[in-house]
């Protein structure tokens, strides 16, 4: 059988090992899947150097946890420090717990952890991870990215009354169906001479000096507009707006909900208002009666990031949601570690049990969907399936939708045979 190569190959691949065996085995392999140059080294010190040195840069690592002299856990710090922003892969004959361990240290870090793999390393699973994980704009990790510059209080007022912020949205697809059932709006502030400002470089002014509420309201009546316009066309979505904890802990707030959906002409029910779960737990008395109220006016509350907020049993039980978002580092991660995926699989069927829509975020790719879609999750979002987009992107985007699903739904049917 022919070796299956990767689409875009790999320029240069760095393996470190104590044993010769496994670094001949390995570079021989990751030679026949399409890696143009693969480097072996039993010593973390020179693999350092040719790090350090080395033209065209190292790609990816793979690396033994347990090397004479310098083991995994301190070459991680040492990579830190070298500022690598590769991908890394581990490999170990450690069990599956110190490998998930290690790996979650390494994030911790700033790495960029493409997965771990349990010795003897199957070749199948090492370019799995590999496609699935690794791009070439995977390389930066946060480490390098500058801190976004935030935008002035002044100017972020003036853009929130002209109405610059502009809402996009992710689509958000029924597993069972593959049917496009909705949206989710997120902010973008599109200025003629800036180019795109992301969320991240306007929310934490909007939080400190109390805009969010301007900046809720205006995200929902544009989510609205947009929701009238394509019911004209004939498309029927669901549309969430994310809402601040100051939001839920103004009276007032259901109520202007209310009349704004009202104004529109729509429904309540088909409005969801979506809460991060971290910031719900750590402010959970003062939003109860908002929260209680908007429900009962039936419009949708979402727990987004879940994983990510350590609710226990009983707020989870007292919380009027409706619907859990699982969060992406589960979705996505659950691929390649053992200890997420009982994670992603704890807080799923926890979600079913309390009668939760359970939805998928981070679904980057046909791993991922096969994985929400076996468990029996509701709903999926992610990259696989579209980036955020401008409201009038989405009916023609829906047509093309609907050919690709045909696709899907027949490479399910084929997966599951």
């Amino acid at each position: 059988m022919q070796n299956e190569k990767f689409e875009t190959s790999l320029g240069h691949v760095l393996v470190v090992d104590d044993d010769p065996f496994v670094l001949k085995t390995l570079s021989f392999s990751l030679m026949a899947m399409g890696c143009r140059y693969v480097v072996t080294s039993t010593d973390v010190s020179q693999a350092l150097l040719t790090i350090q040195n080395s033209q065209p840069p190292v790609e990816i690592i793979l690396s033994d946890l347990n090397i004479p002299g310098i083991d995994g856990i301190e070459f991680f710090r040492r990579l830190v420090e070298a500022n690598f922003s590769g991908g890394i892969i581990l490999i170990s004959g450690e069990g599956s717990r110190t490998l998930s361990v290690a790996e979650n240290l390494a994030r911790v870090r700033g790495l960029n952890v493409l997965g771990s793999v349990s010795k003897p390393v199957k070749m199948q699973t090492l370019r799995s991870l590999i496609r699935n994980n690794f791009t070439p704009e995977s390389r930066t990790t946060d480490r390098n990215v500058p801190a976004p510059r935030l935008v002035s209080a002044e100017a972020l007022k003036h853009a929130i009354t002209a109405g610059k912020i502009e809402p996009w949205f992710q689509p958000k697809i029924d597993l069972l169906t593959a049917r496009l059932v909705g949206v989710e709006a997120l902010a973008r502030w599109i200025d003629p001479s800036e180019g795109t400002i992301y969320p991240d470089q306007f929310i934490p002014v909007a939080e400190q000096h109390d805009l969010m509420d301007e900046l809720t309201m205006l995200m929902l009546n544009k989510t609205l507009e947009h929701r009238k316009r394509w019911k004209q066309e004939g498309l029927e979505l669901f549309a969430a707006v994310n809402v601040s904890m100051s939001s839920l802990y103004d009276l007032n707030f259901p109520d202007r909900v209310e009349a704004a959906i009202k104004a529109a002409n729509e429904e309540n029910s088909n409005i969801v208002l979506e809460v991060t779960e971290s910031q719900l737990m750590r402010e959970l008395e003062g939003p109860m009666d908002n929260l209680v109220r908007l429900r009962l006016k039936m419009i949708g509350l979402s727990i987004d990031d879940f994983g990510t907020g350590h609710s226990n049993l009983q707020q989870l039980r007292d919380l009027p949601f409706d619907e859990l978002k699982l969060d992406r580092s589960f979705v996505h991660g659950a691929t390649v570690s053992d200890t997420t995926r009982t994670i992603l699989e704890a807080s799923f069927e926890l979600a079913k049990r309390l009668n939760l829509t359970v939805v998928a975020e981070g679904v980057e790719n046909q791993s991922d969907w096969n994985r929400v879609l076996e468990m029996g999750c509701d709903q999926a979002q992610g990259y696989f399936i579209a980036r955020p987009m401008p409201g009038r992107e989405i009916i023609d985007w829906a047509k093309s939708w609907k050919e690709r699903s045909a696709h899907l739904i027949h490479f399910d049917l084929a997966h599951r045979l």
